[in-house]
């Protein structure tokens, strides 16, 4: 086996009551445009209103992102990168579970170049292989 040093620069944070800390942590980890990326359902149920709030009194600026579905394809991802693209940001955060932390996960990813100056990556251990989604397609590919 050849040796190598692999560091993540992922943090996650899961605790009752955390999203309390969220615009702490982004100003911690100096984010001042971010994607926030969370499903529908979030949306629905308040938790993106009160999540942008926090990292608005934190002074970060939120750009939300909901317009994915369950498991999202590389389709879905691209839309996001698309999305984000024009819009400066210089950090994803994903809010709640799988689907939308698979969703920023690929933004990320696909986000290339530019890159954001902090990248900070979350999710529930679906793997990603060079620049392939949770589908096996390219990014721009076709099919």
């Amino acid at each position: 086996m050849i040796p190598f040093d692999f560091q993540l620069r992922t943090r996650g944070v899961f605790e009752r009551g955390s999203i309390e800390r969220l615009g702490q942590l982004a100003r911690d980890l100096r984010f001042e445009r971010t994607l926030l990326v969370a499903d529908d359902g979030l949306v629905q149920a308040g938790q993106v209103a009160s999540a942008m709030r926090l990292l608005e009194a934190a002074g970060v600026e939120a750009v939300p992102f909901h317009d994915f579905g369950v498991n999202p394809d590389s389709e879905m991802v691209e839309a996001g990168r698309q999305f984000a693209e024009p819009l400066g940001v210089d950090s994803i955060v994903g809010l709640g579970g799988g689907s939308s932390l698979d969703c920023a996960k690929g933004i990320n990813l696909y986000n290339v170049p530019p890159r954001p100056k902090h990248r900070r990556r979350s999710g529930t251990g679906r793997d990603w292989f060079r620049w392939r989604g949770v589908d096996g397609q390219d990014p721009g590919s076709s099919g």
